[in-house]
């Protein structure tokens, strides 16, 4: 350890030291000593934002700290919590601004504070609105100033440059809002024990967080370096450039991160970049991807592979927006580019940023270039969009790229033998698939074999025979996924064409698959109770086992629903019963186009279904179920609680019509179809029915 940081902690201790002895009682002491272990603790499971700001759940307690005990506590805080932090191997410069942002954070808070009209020592239900003010402007500190001295290129920037990374952070201020309020109520009029019971509470739920935040991001690094590794795959069996397409993609992902976009966003681009130029497989077929001069019709034609390389990417990632910048990579900012001639901000910024990162790439390839950063200006508001041109100079990206790509240039320059022996070994040797999740690496050339030639058996064989025979005889990649029976693990396959065999690529998703399925529960719980709070009860969103628990009773009557047919004889099943159970002609009314409604849409977004009618005492029941998609989660609210709402799976005006006719309705939805129940009361009717039967027998023995 330095002089210097010993120096450094010397003076924190005599200044804290200095503070518990003279300002400082017993009481606040043991919260503030609490606190400082509990910030030091939570910096260590700190998630970074998708607006890339690392947050720690430690941010709660200044202003606990200080509406309690005032701004000597909250310093002597900061103090300890420096000086706990300095016996980490951090940089003494480092150190010095973080004690430097926190203290000017927490000061700031404290006058803000008082300033509205917030007291030390005491706080209620009419200081919760300060409170949330000056938390807000106390986060606002806190994030731009990790933001403007944490994050890599911040030069030339304003400081309103840093206020948009709390646009996302909503949720993080109400979360850590609510907690401070809280604990601060508790330490102020409950006491210490009581403090301590909820910031276990609040520890335990940060922790949560940060584990799942890491499942997460390890799930998705996995599937990037998995996406990546296929299309090196491609690059090796074909006449394409070998690491090209990861080059591309690296470069992509650094140019994205550096325009701070959010994460997701940076990982659509990334895609795109890696599968830019997978249509260029079907050249291969035309046998038009050659070296040297090409026709003005071999031209038009190996234009098109950002047509086929869309189709892939589309089958491959199933996202529109990965499609999108695929597509687009190759439009010019001057309009001259392929397929749709865009032009400047016309051109998705995903697509401009692969663009660029594909001509930076080319440089580095072409051994003619001697002086790479001109020729790429000379690009600028011609083929590439300016801005972006300026961030790559700028910031000297060319040559530190040049040097993270120095690696994969000198192993692509290596002769390859395309057998998967030694594509298995390259695998490998490639640093960023060190966490890879692929299974198996087999081919089929009228056999199912491993790498070493011999003779392999894999899950459900027969139908990966039958997906890689297609894959041959058409020339394209098939996907599906494959269960292990014996394990009940899940696979994602890939059959990739190569000539006359094709090489199969199994990637195990169990885990995520998993992970996809809890956030969905979680998702669906959420949704379930704000639709029915929004509908007042009368729309329930629950899954089949809840539904089977309606429906114990026998199925009274049924009815396929196939084509246009069926809805009349559907209509006539419930107009019938409805006679027979005496209902009142506006109630059939009601029922009869409620039922028009569902199984119209069956025939709108499925293939197949069936309604099945049940009676439970005074309940009836209408079920219908159909075999379409589902409605997405994402789309779920917008097609159940607006009126008019109209996508693929939803029912449009349907929804709020349905629920404005009968009593309940309950919808279960998924990828293997939608289930929808209307339950109408008829205890009334029933009710209403003798009383009628009743005053008809009164007036009948009146008049004899």
């Amino acid at each position: 350890m330095s002089m210097m940081k010993l120096l450094y902690i010397f003076c924190l201790g005599v200044a804290g030291s200095y503070l518990s002895i003279n300002f400082i009682g017993s009481v606040s002491f043991y919260a503030i000593v609490f606190s400082t272990i509990v910030i030091v603790l939570l910096n260590h499971y700190s998630v970074r934002l998708p607006n890339h700001v690392l947050f720690s759940g430690g941010v709660v307690f200044p202003p606990i700290i200080f509406i309690s005990f005032g701004f000597e506590a909250v310093i002597l805080l900061t103090i300890l919590v420096a000086l706990l932090s300095s016996l980490y191997k951090h940089s003494l410069k480092n150190q010095l601004k973080q004690l430097a942002f926190n203290s000017i954070a927490g000061l700031a808070f404290g006058f803000l504070y008082i300033l509205l009209g917030g007291k030390i020592g005491y706080i209620s239900l009419d200081d919760a609105i300060v409170f949330f003010v000056v938390k807000f402007f106390y986060l606002c500190i806190i994030g731009n100033f990790f933001s403007a001295f944490h994050t890599p290129h911040q030069t030339n920037k304003s400081v309103f440059h840093y206020f948009p990374i709390i646009k996302e952070a909503g949720f993080v201020f109400i979360f850590t809002s609510i907690f401070s309020y809280r604990l601060a109520v508790e330490l102020i009029h409950s006491g210490m024990l009581s403090f301590v019971f909820v910031s276990a509470i609040f520890i335990f739920i940060s922790i949560l967080g940060y584990y799942l935040s890491f499942l997460y991001n390890q799930l998705r690094r996995s599937y990037l370096t998995s996406l990546e590794s296929l299309t090196f795959l491609i690059e090796s069996n074909g006449k394409m450039e070998k690491g090209h397409s990861r080059s591309v993609g690296r470069v992509a992902r650094q140019i994205a991160g550096m325009l701070h976009l959010p994460k997701n966003e940076i990982d659509h681009i990334h895609m795109a970049a890696l599968l830019h130029d997978i249509g260029k497989m079907e050249l291969n077929k035309m046998k038009l991807y050659k070296n040297g001069a090409k026709t003005k019709k071999e031209i038009d034609i190996t234009e098109e592979h950002v047509i086929y390389s869309e189709k892939f990417a589309r089958e491959i990632t199933r996202s529109e927006k990965v499609a999108k910048y695929v597509l687009y990579h190759h439009e010019r900012w001057d309009g001259n580019g392929f397929p749709h001639r865009l032009k400047g901000e016309e051109i998705p910024l995903g697509a401009r940023i692969i663009a660029a990162a594909n001509e930076i790439d080319n440089l580095f390839q072409d051994p003619l270039i001697k002086d790479a950063p001109k020729e790429f200006i000379k690009m600028a508001y011609k083929q590439l969009d300016p801005s972006i041109v300026k961030l790559v100079i700028d910031f000297d990206m060319l040559s530190k790229l040049k040097k993270d790509l120095s690696v994969i240039e000198s192993m692509d320059k290596q002769e390859r033998k395309p057998d998967l022996k030694r594509f298995n070994q390259s695998l490998e040797d490639i640093r960023l698939l060190n966490n890879l999740t692929i299974e198996w690496i087999a081919h089929y050339d009228g056999e199912l074999k491993d790498s070493n030639g011999f003779e392999i058996t894999l899950p459900e064989s027969e139908k990966v025979i039958r997906y890689a025979k297609a894959s041959i005889n058409k020339n394209k990649v098939i996907r599906d996924y494959i269960q292990n029976p014996d394990t009940e693990e899940t696979y994602d396959l890939f059959c990739v064409p190569n000539e006359s065999e094709s090489i199969l690529i199994f990637f195990n998703i169990s885990d995520l698959l998993l992970y996809e399925q809890e956030q969905d529960k979680m998702i669906r719980f959420i949704y379930s109770d704000v639709i029915y709070a929004v509908t007042q009860g009368k729309l329930i969103l629950t899954d089949e086992e809840e539904i089977n628990s309606y429906l114990m009773t026998p199925i009274l009557k049924q009815c396929p629903i196939r084509n246009s047919k069926d809805i009349p004889i559907s209509r006539k099943i419930i107009e019938e019963l409805a006679e027979e159970l005496n209902i009142p002609n506006k109630m059939k009314f009601n029922l009869l186009l409620c039922t028009s409604e569902i199984t119209t849409n069956v025939l709108k977004h499925a293939t197949d279904g069936v309604m099945e009618v049940y009676l439970e005492e005074n309940k009836l029941r209408i079920l219908v179920r159909d075999n379409g998609e589902g409605i997405e989660l994402s789309e779920l609210p917008k097609s159940v609680l607006l009126t008019g709402y109209s996508s693929k799976a939803s029912l449009g005006h349907g929804f709020s019509l349905v629920l404005k006719l009968v009593d309940t309705l309950l919808l279960c939805t998924g990828s293997s179809g939608t289930t929808i129940v209307l339950e109408q009361d008829l205890e009334n009717v029933n009710s209403f029915t003798n009383n009628e039967k009743k005053k008809n027998e009164g007036e009948k023995y009146g008049a004899k």
